[in-house]
C-alpha cells in the first residue's frame, strides 16, 4: 500500500478533506524523492473506483479504527499487517472516476452508519414497554431516529469507526473524542433539521394559507389558488417526505461536518470544495436513511418473534391461537397502537396451523389457514366493544364477548391476551409466559384483572376517624368469633366520601379464597337500600363512639347483632350467598379522592353491573343488580355527574329568572291555585332536597350533552320578585306612555323604509340603485334601533298589560309581591301544600321553562332587522324575480355559478329579459360591468329561492 492511500484511509469523511487535496500536498513534500513520487492518475474503471472506495470505506476503515488505538497505546505496528485493500488513487476534481470514488464512499459511509443506528436503537429502545416504544416511534426523525439516538450513532461511529487521520498532531485519545463529538453533532444537525421540515411540512398541508395575501382582484385571486395549489400539491409533499427532508438536511450536516472537523484539527475554517464535498456525502447518507425509514424503517417495532407453538384445542375448543399478520411488522405494529388506544384494529392473517409435512417439514416451513380478518379489541368495560367492526370481522380476539359473539372468538375463555412478535401473534386465554426480552402479554380485557386489583384496593390502608373505624374493629372481632375468618373473610373500613362510601360501603367484607363480597352500611337513620345490599344495615348510634369502640352506652348484645348480620350477609344463615364477586367487578376506590376520579370509577362500575346480568357464567341474582345498577345510575351516578360536569351559565340563569317573572305574575293572577305539571320536551327540572327545600336545584341538560347549574330555585324567584318590585301605578303609566311614542316612531320608520324601497324598484341605472341602497342602509339601521328602545320597555308593558286585562291594578300586584314575599321564595309551598313537595309556583315556573326553546335559554335568537329577501335587495317585485328565474332556467337549465365570477349566460339572458322589464336594467347594467356587489345580487336572486 503506498503512503498517499494509508494516509487517507484515516480520513474521517471522504468528504471533509478533498482527496485530491491531501494527495497533492504529500506528491509536493516527496517531490524530491523518486521514491515518494506519485505517478499520474491511472485510468481506472469506474466499476473499480466505486467499489474500492465502497470496500475500503465499509470495511477497512473500521478496521483501522480498531487496530490504531492498540499501536498508540502499546507501541506496537500492527496497522500494515491489517491492510487488505487499498484505497483507489485520486482522481481529479469533477471526472467520471471522481464521483465514482465519492459515490462509492459515501455509500459504503451509509452501510456503516444505518448499523451503528442499527444497535444504538437496539440498545435504547431494548426493554421498553409498547407504550414506551409507540412514544419512542412518534418522536422518530426523517432517518429513522430520535434526536438522542442520532447524536449517540454519530458519535459511536466516529469515535468507534474512524481512524485518527495520519500527521493529526493533537493528543491521539483527544482527537478521537473530538472525532465523535463531530460525529455527534453532525447527526444531531441532520436529525434536528429533518424534523423542522416535517414540521413545516405540517403547516403547509393547511387548507389555506395566512401567510398569502388575497385581494379581491381577480388576478390576486389566480395568484392565491396558484401559490395554495403549489404549496398544497408540491412544497407539502417534499417537505414530509423522508428522502427529500434526508437530502435537504444534508446542507446544514455537511456544513457542520466539515468545519467542525476542521477548526478542531487545524484551527481554520473548511474551504468551498470541502463543503461541497461533506454536503454531497451527507446527502447521500441522509437520504439513503430517509429512503428507509419511508418506505420501512418507520414500522421497524424492535420485538422479536416467539417459537410457534401446536397447542391440541379442549373439548370445548381452542385455548390457544396463532396468526401470521398478512402485512407484516408495519401492519401489526400500527394494530397494537390502535389497541393500546381502545379503539381495537382490523388486520388480516391467516391462522398458523403447525409445522409442514413432507417436503415443507423438510425445510423447516409452517402451514397456514386461508386469509381472514382479525378484530382485536382491548374491552376495557367503559368504552364497550366496537359491535360494528366485530361484525364484519372473521375472527375475534377480545375478552368477555357477549353469547352472541362468542361463535367468532379465536379461542374459548373470557381471559383473554395477546402476545406479539415481530409479524406474528399468539392469542390465549390461558395464562402466558414470555421469555425475557421478548413482549409482555397484552390483556384484552379486564375481568382476568378484576380480582388482583380488587385485592390491592381494599388492602390499601384506608383513614378513617369516624364510628365506622370503631364498627369495623367489631366486625374483625366477630368474624373470628363466628368463624368466618377461618373461612377467608376479611374486613376493611372504607374513607368518608370515597367512590366506595358512596355507594353505601362503609365496611366492606370479603373473601380472599372465594372472591365473594358484601357491603355494610352503619347508619342512625331507618333506610330502604337496594335488595343487593339491604342484608348490610348495621343501625348505630353515634353516642355509642365517644370513648372507644365499645363506649359506656353500646348495648352489651351490639356486637352479637353484628355477628348475626355478617353470618347473614355472607351466606352462613338464610343460604342467600352474596350476589356479588370480585371477580365479576372491578370496585370502585375505598380511599377518597377527586370527584372526576370518583366519577371515573362509578362509571365503570355500573357498566359493569349493567353487563353482568347477560353473562352467561354469573350465577347472581340478576334482578338484584339490575336495580341496583338503576339506582346508582340515578342518584351516586348522576350527583357525581353534575359536580363534574355541571356548570353555570348567566344567560340561562337570565332567562330563567325572566320566565320567574311571567310565572310569579301567572301566579298572581290565578289566586294561588294548585297547578297541573305539564312539561314540555326541554329538559329543565328541580333537583329536590327533601331535608332541606331551600337548597332545591334549579338545572338544564341540553340537547348537546351541556350540565347547566341554573341556580337554587328560592334564589332565582327572589332575584325576579326584586326586580318587579319598582313596578308602581307611576311606572306602569311612564311604561305605557313610552310605549305609544317608540310605537309611533317606529311605524314613521318603516314608512321610509318603504318609500324607499318603492324608489328602488323604479330605478332605471346602477349607480342609482348603489345610491339608495345607501340610503336604505341608513334607514334600517335607525329603524333597528328604535326597535331596540321598543324591545326595552316592551316586557314591563307585557306585565302591565297582563295584569289590567285580568281585572286586577298595579297596586295590587305591588302588595302582593311585598306580602307574600315568602311564598314567592319557596315556590307556593304555603297552607295545605305538602312541604316536602314542590308548591304550586314552583311546578308552574318549571312547566314554562320547559315550554321554551333552548334558543331562548341561551339567548341565541337574533334580534334586530330581519334580513333583506332576494328580490327586495336586488330592488325588483317579487313576481318580476320569478319570471326571471323562470326565463333562464328555460333557456340554460341548471346553472352551477361561481362566487364572484360573472356568468355569459346570465348576463345574456338578463339583457333579453329586460327588453320587456326594464325594472331589471340596473342589474343589467352592474353585471356587465362586473361590478362584485351586482354579481352577488344577481346570483343570490337565482339560487337562494
Amino acid at each position: 500500500m503506498t503512503e498517499n492511500s494509508e494516509s487517507l484511509s484515516y480520513r474521517p469523511y471522504l468528504s471533509r478533506f478533498s482527496q485530491a487535496e491531501a494527495a497533492d500536498a504529500q506528491n509536493q513534500n516527496g517531490a524530491d524523492s523518486g521514491e515518494n513520487k506519485k505517478e499520474p492518475h491511472k485510468d481506472a474503471s469506474l466499476l473499480e473506483d466505486f467499489g474500492r472506495s465502497l470496500l475500503h470505506t465499509v470495511a477497512q476503515n473500521p478496521v483501522n479504527a480498531l487496530v490504531q488505538p492498540i499501536d498508540k497505546t502499546f507501541g506496537t505496528n500492527y496497522l500494515p499487517s491489517v491492510q487488505f485493500i487499498d484505497a483507489p488513487q485520486h482522481a481529479e476534481f469533477g471526472t467520471a472516476n471522481y464521483w465514482a470514488q465519492q459515490s462509492g464512499s459515501a455509500i459504503g459511509m451509509l452501510g456503516t452508519f444505518w448499523a451503528v443506528g442499527k444497535g444504538v436503537k437496539g440498545v435504547m429502545r431494548a426493554g421498553q414497554t409498547e407504550v414506551a416504544l409507540a412514544n419512542t416511534l412518534s418522536k422518530q426523525s426523517q432517518i429513522g431516529l430520535t434526536l438522542k439516538e442520532a447524536t449517540i450513532t454519530g458519535f459511536a461511529h466516529d469515535f468507534a469507526l474512524r481512524p485518527v487521520e495520519e500527521g493529526d498532531k493533537r493528543n491521539y485519545f483527544v482527537a478521537r473524542l473530538a472525532q465523535g463529538a463531530t460525529g455527534g453533532a453532525t447527526m444531531l444537525t441532520l436529525a434536528g433539521t429533518g424534523v423542522g421540515l416535517k414540521h413545516l411540512g405540517g403547516m403547509a398541508s393547511v387548507e389555506r394559507s395566512a401567510l398569502l395575501p388575497v385581494g379581491e382582484s381577480a388576478a390576486s385571486k389566480m395568484f392565491a389558488s396558484t401559490a395554495d395549489k403549489l404549496r398544497l400539491n408540491v412544497a407539502a409533499p417534499l417537505l414530509k417526505s423522508e428522502i427529500a427532508a434526508g437530502g435537504i438536511s444534508a446542507i446544514p450536516a455537511g456544513l457542520v461536518s466539515t468545519n467542525m472537523h476542521t477548526y478542531l484539527a487545524e484551527r481554520r475554517l473548511a474551504t468551498g470544495r470541502e463543503n461541497f464535498e461533506a454536503i454531497t456525502t451527507m446527502g447521500v447518507i441522509g437520504m439513503g436513511l430517509g429512503a428507509h425509514q419511508q418506505f420501512r424503517g418507520r414500522h421497524e417495532s424492535g420485538r422479536q418473534n416467539f417459537e410457534w407453538t401446536s397447542k391440541e384445542p379442549t373439548e370445548n375448543g381452542p385455548n390457544t391461537a396463532e396468526f401470521k399478520i398478512v402485512g407484516g411488522e408495519k401492519a401489526l405494529t400500527e394494530a397494537v397502537a390502535k389497541v393500546r388506544d381502545g379503539e381495537g384494529a382490523m388486520v388480516k392473517v391467516r391462522e398458523h396451523l403447525g409445522a409442514g409435512g413432507g417436503w415443507k417439514r423438510v425445510l423447516g416451513l409452517q402451514e397456514y389457514g386461508p386469509q381472514k380478518d382479525l378484530f382485536i379489541q382491548h374491552n376495557d368495560g367503559t368504552k364497550g366493544i366496537n359491535y360494528d367492526a366485530a361484525r364484519m370481522a372473521d375472527v375475534l380476539a377480545i375478552c368477555n364477548l357477549d353469547a352472541a359473539m362468542q361463535g367468532k372468538s379465536a379461542v374459548v375463555g373470557k381471559d383473554v391476551s395477546m402476545v406479539v412478535g415481530k409479524d406474528r401473534i399468539r392469542v390465549s386465554s390461558e395464562p402466558q409466559e414470555v421469555k425475557e426480552g421478548y413482549s409482555k402479554p397484552i390483556p384484552l380485557g379486564d375481568q382476568a384483572q378484576n380480582f388482583g386489583n380488587n385485592m390491592q384496593n381494599l388492602r390499601r390502608v384506608a383513614h378513617n376517624t369516624g364510628e365506622e373505624s370503631s364498627v369495623n374493629d367489631i366486625v374483625r372481632q366477630q368474624l373470628k368469633q363466628t368463624g368466618l375468618e377461618a373461612k377467608g373473610w376479611k374486613s376493611t373500613v372504607t374513607e368518608q366520601g370515597s367512590a366506595m362510601d358512596m355507594i353505601g360501603a362503609d365496611i366492606v367484607i370479603f373473601n380472599e379464597k372465594t372472591g365473594q363480597m358484601y357491603m355494610l352500611d352503619c347508619t342512625e337513620q331507618t333506610k330502604n337500600p337496594p335488595a343487593i345490599r339491604s342484608m348490610g344495615i348495621i343501625e348505630i348510634q353515634k353516642s355509642w363512639f365517644r370513648a372507644n369502640s365499645h363506649g359506656p352506652d353500646m348495648p352489651d348484645s351490639f356486637p352479637a347483632e353484628v355477628g348475626q348480620i355478617l353470618l347473614r350477609a355472607t351466606g352462613e344463615v338464610g343460604g342467600f350467598k352474596p350476589t356479588l364477586n370480585l371477580r365479576d367487578v372491578q370496585l370502585p376506590s375505598i380511599k377518597a379522592g377527586a370527584d372526576v376520579e370518583k366519577l371515573t370509577e362509578l362509571r365503570q362500575f355500573v357498566h359493569e353491573l349493567e353487563r353482568l346480568p347477560s353473562d352467561l357464567n354469573f350465577r347472581g341474582n340478576k334482578s338484584m343488580v339490575q336495580d341496583y345498577a338503576k339506582n346508582l345510575k340515578e342518584t351516586t351516578l348522576d350527583h357525581l355527574e353534575w359536580a363534574v360536569h355541571g356548570s353555570s351559565n348567566r344567560e340561562v340563569t337570565r332567562s330563567a329568572v325572566d320566565v320567574a317573572k311571567d310565572s310569579i305574575v301567572e301566579y298572581f293572577l290565578n289566586g294561588k291555585q294548585h297547578v297541573h305539571t305539564n312539561y314540555g320536551e326541554t329538559d329543565i327540572y328541580v333537583k329536590h332536597n327533601n331535608v332541606s327545600p331551600e337548597k332545591n336545584e334549579l338545572r338544564f341538560r341540553s340537547t348537546h350533552g351541556d350540565r347547566v347549574v341554573i341556580g337554587k330555585v328560592e334564589s332565582i324567584f327572589e332575584q325576579a320578585r326584586k326586580e318587579l318590585l319598582p313596578l308602581s301605578s307611576a311606572r306602569a303609566k311612564q311604561v305605557e306612555t313610552a310605549m305609544e311614542g317608540l310605537r309611533a316612531e317606529v311605524k314613521m320608520k318603516e314608512a321610509v323604509i318603504e318609500s324607499i324601497q318603492e324608489k328602488r324598484q323604479r330605478a332605471q341605472s346602477w349607480d342609482e340603485l348603489t345610491s339608495l341602497n345607501a340610503e336604505l342602509q341608513i334607514a334600517r339601521e335607525d329603524h333597528a334601533g328604535s326597535v331596540a328602545k321598543l324591545k326595552q320597555w316592551a316586557p314591563e308593558n307585557s306585565i302591565i298589560q297582563r295584569i289590567k286585562k285580568n281585572g286586577k291594578t298595579i297596586s295590587e300586584f305591588e302588595g302582593f309581591l311585598m306580602r307574600d314575599q315568602a311564598a314567592i321564595r319557596n315556590g307556593g309551598r304555603v297552607g295545605v301544600v305538602d312541604a316536602s313537595k314542590p308548591g304550586p309556583l314552583e311546578t308552574l315556573l318549571r312547566n314554562n321553562l320547559t315550554h321554551k326553546p333552548e334558543d331562548f335559554l341561551f339567548r341565541s335568537i337574533l334580534n334586530g332587522e330581519r334580513p333583506l329577501k332576494p328580490f327586495e335587495e336586488a330592488g325588483v317585485s317579487a313576481g318580476t324575480a320569478k319570471e326571471l328565474n323562470a326565463a333562464i332556467s328555460s333557456e340554460w337549465g341548471v346553472i352551477e355559478l361561481k362566487p364572484g365570477v360573472m356568468d355569459e349566460r346570465v348576463a345574456l339572458s338578463l339583457s333579453i329579459f329586460a327588453e320587456t322589464n326594464p325594472t331589471v336594467n340596473k342589474l343589467v347594467e352592474g353585471y356587465e360591468k362586473g361590478e362584485p356587489e351586482a354579481i352577488r345580487i344577481v346570483h343570490r336572486l337565482l339560487t337562494d329561492k
